[in-house]
């Protein structure tokens, strides 16, 4: 999915140059994207595209009557938000690109193949923690290679499944990250436990 959302946002981004207004909307879209589909486990791949096609009455203000499958945000009463962004206005250029842009008949079929449950971030996981274990800068055997893949599995296996970490009031803790593709923004993410070494009992 990674790959579809991102090269979305680069489209939208283009817009946002042209039309300024949009470029406060542009991490919310991204969002928007990936939760139509981490939302949708057990439904069928026309509520996800109708959740994604919402995104053009949310952004004008609308919360409400988008259709039969997704008939209405959500979302807390837009008021309460602390930092509210300004709705885009309807019939504005800015607004009538992004509106056009999600509804297109390529985007729809992309998001229609959007998978609930089905996510890369674990193996990706497992990717960076295999270079820990063998740095590609080094030359192995290929039993070399195999030992040190074994002893990442069951690393990886082990903490896999960590709780996130709380701090001494019980409450969780998250990490800001300033990813190199976010250009200069920032990810929130929750700040697991230690991770564990049993495995070495094992050996």
């Amino acid at each position: 999915m990674e790959p579809k959302r991102e090269g979305f946002i680069r489209s939208i981004e283009k817009v946002s140059k042209e039309c300024p207004e949009v470029k406060p909307w542009l991490k919310s879209i991204s969002n928007h994207m990936y939760w139509c589909a981490a939302s949708s486990h057990g439904q069928s791949p026309d509520v996800i595209v109708a959740k994604w096609q919402s995104l053009g009455n949310h952004i004008q203000n609308k919360h409400s009557n988008h259709g039969p499958l997704f008939p209405a945000c959500l979302h807390d009463d837009p008021g309460t938000q602390t930092k509210p962004k300004k709705w885009l206005k309807p019939s504005t250029k800015g607004c009538e690109k992004v509106v056009d842009m999600i509804n297109k008949t390529r985007v729809l079929r992309d998001v229609r193949k959007l998978s609930p449950g089905q996510q890369t971030s674990n193996v990706e996981a497992f990717h960076s923690l295999i270079i820990r274990f063998a740095p590609k800068s080094v030359h192995f055997s290929f039993l070399g290679m195999l030992t040190r893949l074994c002893l990442a599995a069951m690393h990886y296996n082990e903490n896999a499944g960590r709780k996130q970490a709380k701090n001494r009031d019980g409450e969780l803790v998250f990490i800001i990250r300033y990813p190199k593709f976010k250009n200069g923004g920032y990810t929130l993410q929750a700040k697991k436990v230690h991770p564990t070494f049993g495995q070495i009992s094992c050996l």
